[in-house]
Formats: C-alpha cells, structure tokens, sequence
C-alpha cells in the first residue's frame, strides 16, 4: 500500500521559504537595531555621568582653593583682577608685580601665562606648574617656598585636582583640560572656568572649534530670574560629548535660542544636561 493512500500523512517541509527568510531577517535587523540604540544610549548615559561627576569634583577643588586662599581663583579675563588676587593670596611672595613672568619662566614650553584665558584658568590654579615630557603635561603644584611660589623645581605644594596627565595638553598657547581623552569628539574642547565679578560676567570665550565654525561661548544668564548663573562666584562649563559649545548666549533654562550644539552642554551648577534644565 502506498503512503499517498492515507490523507492524514503530510510529506515533511525541507526548508524555509524566501518570504520567511526574508521576516526573519527584517525582525533580526529590527532587534539588533533596538539593542544597539539602547547600548549606545547607555554609552552615552554612563559618558555624560562620569563628565557631570567630575565637574563636581572640580567644583569641590575650586571650593578647597577658596577655603585656602580666601578667594575663588581667577580667570584670567583681567590682568588687573589677576594680579590683586595674587597679592592677597600670596601676601609673603615677594615679586607679586613680576607674577606673570615669573609663572610663564616655570612653565616653559612656550607658555606666556599674560595671554591665558579661561580655558587655562582650572589646570593653572588647581594644578600649578606644568611639567612637559613629550605629550605628557603633569601638574607639579605651587613652590613651597612662600616668597616665590611660581617657580619649577624644590619642594612642591600638592595640587588642589589631580589632573589626568594624558587629558592635559597645551593648545594654542593655553595650558586646557579637556573632559575625554585625545582623538574623540568629546576631547576636543576644553572645560572652561568663568569667574564672576561684581554679580556679572563681563568675559566671553572665542573658540575655535576643529569640527566646525568658530563659536563665542557665554557665561550662562538665567533668562528665567533674570540674573546670572552664580552670580557671586564662579561657573564651570563643558561643551558635552558634542565637542561643541554653541555659538551665542541660550536663555537658560528656559530652552529658547538653544542651537543643537547647546542641548548636551554640562556644567558644574546643573545636575544634567541644558536639555535636562529646560523648563525648570
């Protein structure tokens, strides 16, 4: 008797067909799609946090140079500002009025520490002196001899941060700090340190950025109480994992004049992002 005789056997399938491949594929496709964005959104995520970590731990150094010098530091916007803050710092140095020769002479590699911004201002008053050994910068601290503590060599003070050798790199004439490492996006602005003067910030930061046109970057103004961020201090500010500043002043937080360079910026006086802030 033949098989064929009975209905109910069904010969077996020997394959998938073109369409079934093809729906597997797609749903493979779409799950790799949904996994890869949540991994990269949680790369991202963990970036940002340990940024936000670190800018409020730099915050806290700023805070211990305050409680040791009776003084936030300087930003470099003013020379004159500079040198009153370093006379009453520093009150047994006894070249006060030689300060910016006397630093640039300690700093070498071809530093004039008279022409840095506040892109500087962070790695020199919580670092100190530089040491240059190829790409390598180490912040050496202050001299602990009182009368000429901006000098290279002898016993040392211990900086205030413990900057990343490998994240400190001298750029353009000023000694920057940049919040990840050399060849990623993020590591290709520094971290900036505006210091308010009278409950305003006169300065500004021109930034020349290598992915794209040159910005002028702003101490942030909160549109929303009308009165600036920190008013009688000091703001530190970071471009985020853009690399990028964002041309112009945004209203913060209030979300309106953002450009897309502004939403992932992060500062030390915000829990999150600018995007995070919007709103509040």
């Amino acid at each position: 008797m033949d098989v064929s005789d009975y209905p109910q056997v069904r010969q077996r399938r020997q394959g998938f067909t073109l369409v079934e491949l093809l729906v597997v594929v797609v749903i493979i496709g779409i799950l790799a799609a949904l996994i890869g964005g949540a991994v990269m959104a949680a790369r991202k995520g963990v970036k940002e946090a340990a940024i936000t970590i670190e800018l409020g731990v730099l915050r806290d150094s700023v805070e211990k140079f305050n409680g040791r010098y009776m003084a936030y530091p300087p930003d470099f916007s003013d020379q004159a500002a500079v040198l009153a803050f370093v006379r009453t710092a520093f009150p047994n140095y006894n070249n006060s009025a030689n300060f910016f020769n006397d630093a640039s002479a300690a700093c070498g590699s071809g530093l004039n520490v008279q022409n840095f911004d506040t892109s500087s201002a962070l790695v020199f008053w919580l670092g100190g002196i530089p040491q240059v050994n190829g790409n390598t910068v180490t912040m050496t601290g202050f001299s602990a001899n009182s009368q000429n503590p901006f000098s290279a060599g002898g016993s040392r003070t211990e900086p205030l941060y413990n900057f990343e050798p490998e994240r400190v790199r001298i750029v353009d004439g000023q000694l920057r700090y940049f919040p990840d490492k050399p060849g990623t996006v993020a590591g290709q602005a520094p971290i900036l340190y505006f210091r308010a003067r009278g409950g305003n910030y006169p300065q500004q930061f021109q930034w020349i950025s290598p992915s794209g046109p040159n910005e002028t970057v702003y101490p942030l103004y909160n549109a929303k109480m009308n009165v600036w961020v920190n008013a009688d201090s000091y703001q530190i500010y970071c471009a985020g994992q853009d690399g990028r500043f964002g041309d112009g002043q945004p209203d913060y937080p209030i979300g309106t004049n953002y450009q897309t360079e502004h939403y992932d910026n992060l500062g030390s006086f915000i829990k999150g992002t600018l995007e995070d802030e919007m709103g509040k």
